[in-house]
Protein backbone atom coordinates (compact mmCIF):
# COMPACT_ATOMS: atom_id res chain seq x y z
CA UNK A 1 0.00 0.00 0.00
CA UNK A 2 1.11 3.29 -0.99
CA UNK A 3 2.44 5.29 2.26
CA UNK A 4 -0.09 7.95 2.09
CA UNK A 5 -2.56 5.42 3.65
CA UNK A 6 -5.30 7.19 0.76
CA UNK A 7 -5.41 4.76 -1.53
CA UNK A 8 -8.88 3.50 -1.86
CA UNK A 9 -9.43 -0.10 -3.35
CA UNK A 10 -13.14 -0.53 -4.46
CA UNK A 11 -13.83 -3.95 -5.19
CA UNK A 12 -16.78 -5.39 -6.96
CA UNK A 13 -18.62 -7.91 -5.40
CA UNK A 14 -21.65 -8.24 -7.11
CA UNK A 15 -22.42 -11.70 -8.57
CA UNK A 16 -22.16 -12.96 -11.86
CA UNK A 17 -25.45 -12.31 -14.01
CA UNK A 18 -24.82 -15.22 -16.60
CA UNK A 19 -26.32 -18.31 -16.35
CA UNK A 20 -24.25 -21.43 -16.40
CA UNK A 21 -21.61 -23.63 -15.22
CA UNK A 22 -18.53 -21.54 -16.30
CA UNK A 23 -19.95 -17.99 -15.66
CA UNK A 24 -20.78 -19.53 -11.36
CA UNK A 25 -17.56 -21.53 -11.30
CA UNK A 26 -15.96 -17.71 -12.61
CA UNK A 27 -17.91 -16.38 -9.98
CA UNK A 28 -17.02 -18.37 -7.32
CA UNK A 29 -13.70 -18.08 -7.86
CA UNK A 30 -13.57 -14.33 -8.32
CA UNK A 31 -15.23 -13.82 -4.96
CA UNK A 32 -12.62 -16.36 -3.46
CA UNK A 33 -9.67 -14.35 -4.95
CA UNK A 34 -11.23 -10.94 -3.41
CA UNK A 35 -11.34 -12.73 -0.05
CA UNK A 36 -7.87 -13.71 -0.17
CA UNK A 37 -6.67 -10.85 -1.48
CA UNK A 38 -8.41 -8.78 1.48
CA UNK A 39 -6.46 -11.22 4.13
CA UNK A 40 -3.03 -10.01 2.10
CA UNK A 41 -2.74 -13.37 0.47
CA UNK A 42 -2.04 -12.21 -2.95
CA UNK A 43 -0.12 -15.55 -4.27
CA UNK A 44 -3.69 -17.34 -3.78
CA UNK A 45 -5.81 -14.78 -5.05
CA UNK A 46 -4.18 -14.37 -7.81
CA UNK A 47 -4.77 -18.48 -8.58
CA UNK A 48 -8.48 -17.93 -7.72
CA UNK A 49 -8.66 -15.18 -9.76
CA UNK A 50 -6.12 -16.40 -12.83
CA UNK A 51 -8.83 -19.41 -12.73
CA UNK A 52 -12.09 -17.11 -13.24
CA UNK A 53 -10.56 -15.13 -16.15
CA UNK A 54 -9.49 -19.00 -17.80
CA UNK A 55 -13.45 -19.49 -17.64
CA UNK A 56 -14.80 -15.91 -18.08
CA UNK A 57 -11.91 -13.67 -20.06
CA UNK A 58 -14.35 -10.57 -19.90
CA UNK A 59 -14.59 -10.33 -16.62
CA UNK A 60 -13.55 -6.53 -15.93
CA UNK A 61 -13.90 -7.35 -12.26
CA UNK A 62 -11.84 -10.11 -12.08
CA UNK A 63 -9.04 -8.48 -14.37
CA UNK A 64 -9.12 -5.16 -11.80
CA UNK A 65 -8.29 -7.22 -8.78
CA UNK A 66 -5.58 -9.14 -10.31
CA UNK A 67 -4.00 -6.06 -11.45
CA UNK A 68 -4.29 -4.57 -7.52
CA UNK A 69 -2.85 -8.41 -6.46
CA UNK A 70 -0.37 -7.98 -8.68
CA UNK A 71 0.75 -4.27 -7.23
CA UNK A 72 0.71 -5.58 -3.72
CA UNK A 73 3.50 -8.03 -4.48
CA UNK A 74 5.63 -5.30 -6.55
CA UNK A 75 4.99 -7.27 -9.65
CA UNK A 76 4.50 -3.92 -11.74
CA UNK A 77 4.68 -5.19 -15.15
CA UNK A 78 2.18 -8.08 -14.82
CA UNK A 79 -0.14 -5.34 -12.59
CA UNK A 80 0.15 -2.69 -15.49
CA UNK A 81 -0.66 -5.59 -18.19
CA UNK A 82 -4.04 -6.83 -15.99
CA UNK A 83 -5.05 -2.93 -15.64
CA UNK A 84 -4.71 -2.68 -19.54
CA UNK A 85 -6.50 -5.70 -20.21
CA UNK A 86 -9.92 -4.88 -18.09
CA UNK A 87 -9.77 -1.27 -19.86
CA UNK A 88 -9.92 -2.72 -23.45
CA UNK A 89 -12.66 -5.27 -22.15
CA UNK A 90 -14.30 -2.12 -20.60
CA UNK A 91 -16.50 -1.17 -23.80
CA UNK A 92 -20.46 0.70 -22.88
CA UNK A 93 -21.29 -0.81 -26.33
CA UNK A 94 -20.65 -4.35 -25.51
CA UNK A 95 -24.29 -6.26 -26.20
CA UNK A 96 -22.13 -9.42 -24.78
CA UNK A 97 -23.38 -11.29 -22.14
CA UNK A 98 -21.23 -10.00 -18.99
CA UNK A 99 -23.19 -6.83 -18.03
CA UNK A 100 -19.92 -5.97 -15.79
CA UNK A 101 -18.32 -4.94 -19.06
CA UNK A 102 -20.96 -2.35 -19.19
CA UNK A 103 -21.03 -1.32 -15.90
CA UNK A 104 -20.23 2.44 -15.43
CA UNK A 105 -19.62 2.29 -11.80
CA UNK A 106 -16.97 -0.19 -12.01
CA UNK A 107 -15.48 1.79 -14.79
CA UNK A 108 -14.88 4.39 -12.27
CA UNK A 109 -13.22 1.62 -9.95
CA UNK A 110 -10.86 0.66 -12.44
CA UNK A 111 -9.55 4.44 -13.54
CA UNK A 112 -9.15 5.40 -10.00
CA UNK A 113 -7.21 1.46 -9.04
CA UNK A 114 -5.20 2.43 -12.19
CA UNK A 115 -4.54 5.70 -11.32
CA UNK A 116 -3.30 4.79 -8.04
CA UNK A 117 -1.14 2.59 -9.99
CA UNK A 118 0.23 5.16 -11.99
CA UNK A 119 0.56 7.41 -9.05
CA UNK A 120 2.86 4.97 -7.00
CA UNK A 121 4.96 4.25 -10.11
CA UNK A 122 5.59 8.30 -10.74
CA UNK A 123 3.40 9.15 -13.55
CA UNK A 124 1.41 11.76 -12.31
CA UNK A 125 0.12 12.97 -15.48
CA UNK A 126 -0.81 9.71 -16.67
CA UNK A 127 -2.31 9.18 -13.44
CA UNK A 128 -4.45 12.56 -12.56
CA UNK A 129 -5.63 11.19 -16.15
CA UNK A 130 -7.26 8.08 -14.34
CA UNK A 131 -8.70 9.82 -11.86
CA UNK A 132 -10.26 12.67 -14.24
CA UNK A 133 -11.65 9.74 -15.95
CA UNK A 134 -13.25 7.83 -12.96
CA UNK A 135 -14.66 11.18 -12.37
CA UNK A 136 -16.13 11.59 -15.61
CA UNK A 137 -18.06 7.93 -15.36
CA UNK A 138 -21.76 9.37 -14.31
CA UNK A 139 -22.06 6.14 -12.25
CA UNK A 140 -19.49 5.91 -10.33
CA UNK A 141 -20.26 5.54 -6.40
CA UNK A 142 -17.32 6.64 -4.77
CA UNK A 143 -15.71 10.48 -5.90
CA UNK A 144 -14.60 11.24 -2.96
CA UNK A 145 -12.08 8.34 -3.26
CA UNK A 146 -10.97 9.59 -6.99
CA UNK A 147 -11.38 13.57 -5.54
CA UNK A 148 -8.54 12.23 -2.96
CA UNK A 149 -6.31 10.24 -4.93
CA UNK A 150 -6.59 13.23 -7.62
CA UNK A 151 -5.17 15.54 -4.77
CA UNK A 152 -2.67 13.44 -3.00
CA UNK A 153 -1.49 13.03 -6.95
CA UNK A 154 -0.83 16.35 -7.56
CA UNK A 155 0.39 17.23 -4.51
CA UNK A 156 3.23 14.96 -5.52
CA UNK A 157 3.49 16.52 -8.82
CA UNK A 158 3.69 19.76 -7.52
CA UNK A 159 0.73 20.93 -8.28
CA UNK A 160 -0.63 22.49 -5.52
CA UNK A 161 -3.51 24.32 -6.72
CA UNK A 162 -4.93 21.24 -7.94
CA UNK A 163 -4.11 19.37 -5.19
CA UNK A 164 -5.79 21.82 -2.85
CA UNK A 165 -8.95 22.52 -5.42
CA UNK A 166 -9.56 18.15 -5.50
CA UNK A 167 -8.88 18.02 -1.86
CA UNK A 168 -11.54 20.09 -0.92
CA UNK A 169 -13.86 18.67 -3.49
CA UNK A 170 -13.19 14.84 -1.59
CA UNK A 171 -13.78 16.42 1.66
CA UNK A 172 -16.80 18.40 0.57
CA UNK A 173 -18.18 14.84 -0.16
CA UNK A 174 -16.58 13.41 2.66
CA UNK A 175 -15.52 15.35 5.91
CA UNK A 176 -13.88 12.04 7.40
CA UNK A 177 -10.62 11.09 5.51
CA UNK A 178 -7.86 11.72 7.49
CA UNK A 179 -5.42 11.15 4.24
CA UNK A 180 -7.46 14.34 2.68
CA UNK A 181 -7.32 16.51 6.02
CA UNK A 182 -3.37 15.99 6.61
CA UNK A 183 -2.63 16.68 2.97
CA UNK A 184 -4.60 19.92 3.42
CA UNK A 185 -3.25 20.77 6.40
CA UNK A 186 0.02 20.88 4.80
CA UNK A 187 -0.70 22.97 2.15
CA UNK A 188 -2.67 25.67 4.41
CA UNK A 189 0.67 25.40 6.73
CA UNK A 190 3.07 25.78 3.60
CA UNK A 191 0.62 29.06 2.88
CA UNK A 192 1.63 30.53 6.25
CA UNK A 193 -2.19 29.56 7.56
CA UNK A 194 -0.73 27.93 10.67
CA UNK A 195 -4.24 28.18 12.39
CA UNK A 196 -5.97 26.20 9.04
CA UNK A 197 -3.64 23.49 9.40
CA UNK A 198 -3.66 23.01 13.33
CA UNK A 199 -7.62 22.89 13.05
CA UNK A 200 -7.18 20.21 9.94
CA UNK A 201 -5.08 18.32 11.93
CA UNK A 202 -7.41 18.50 15.16
CA UNK A 203 -10.49 17.20 12.85
CA UNK A 204 -7.98 13.95 11.44
CA UNK A 205 -6.41 13.26 15.30
CA UNK A 206 -10.41 12.99 16.30
CA UNK A 207 -10.17 10.15 13.52
CA UNK A 208 -7.88 8.41 14.74
CA UNK A 209 -4.27 8.01 15.12
CA UNK A 210 -2.26 10.39 13.12
CA UNK A 211 0.32 8.40 10.25
CA UNK A 212 4.15 9.62 9.95
CA UNK A 213 2.74 12.36 7.81
CA UNK A 214 0.68 13.93 9.99
CA UNK A 215 2.92 13.93 13.42
CA UNK A 216 6.09 15.06 11.06
CA UNK A 217 3.28 18.08 10.60
CA UNK A 218 1.95 18.21 13.88
CA UNK A 219 5.62 18.89 15.38
CA UNK A 220 6.79 20.98 12.60
CA UNK A 221 3.94 23.58 13.64
CA UNK A 222 4.55 22.67 17.47
CA UNK A 223 7.96 23.39 17.16
CA UNK A 224 7.31 27.01 15.49
CA UNK A 225 4.43 27.79 17.67
CA UNK A 226 7.12 27.01 20.80
CA UNK A 227 4.57 24.41 21.63
CA UNK A 228 5.30 20.59 23.31
CA UNK A 229 5.43 18.39 20.98
CA UNK A 230 6.90 15.50 23.06
CA UNK A 231 4.11 13.36 22.54
CA UNK A 232 3.43 13.47 19.00
CA UNK A 233 7.85 13.26 18.55
CA UNK A 234 7.31 9.70 20.73
CA UNK A 235 4.56 8.48 18.47
CA UNK A 236 6.32 8.68 15.47
CA UNK A 237 9.70 7.28 17.12
CA UNK A 238 7.62 4.21 18.18
CA UNK A 239 4.58 3.76 15.42
CA UNK A 240 6.84 4.96 12.29
CA UNK A 241 10.03 3.93 13.16
CA UNK A 242 11.64 3.10 9.53
CA UNK A 243 9.20 6.31 8.08
CA UNK A 244 10.91 9.23 5.95
CA UNK A 245 9.53 11.56 8.83
CA UNK A 246 10.90 9.64 11.52
CA UNK A 247 14.63 9.62 10.00
CA UNK A 248 14.18 13.72 9.90
CA UNK A 249 13.00 13.66 13.57
CA UNK A 250 16.36 11.78 14.56
CA UNK A 251 18.22 14.56 12.08
CA UNK A 252 16.83 17.47 13.79
CA UNK A 253 17.00 15.82 17.20
CA UNK A 254 20.88 15.42 16.36
CA UNK A 255 21.47 18.74 14.84
CA UNK A 256 19.57 20.41 18.08
CA UNK A 257 22.09 19.11 20.32
CA UNK A 258 24.99 20.78 21.74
Amino acid sequence: MDRWGAWVIALALAGCAVNGKRAELADINYQLGVGYYRQGDYAMALEKLKKAEELRPARVDVLMVEGLAYQALGRWEEAEAAFRRALERLDPDDEGDLPEARNLALAGDLHNNYGAFLCARGRYREAMDQFRAALAQPGYRTPQAAWENLGLCALRAGERATAQEALEKALALDSNRPASLVALARLRWEAGDADGADRLLARARALGPLGPEGLWLAIEIGRAQGRPTDDDERALRERHPRSPEALRLRQTTRTKRP
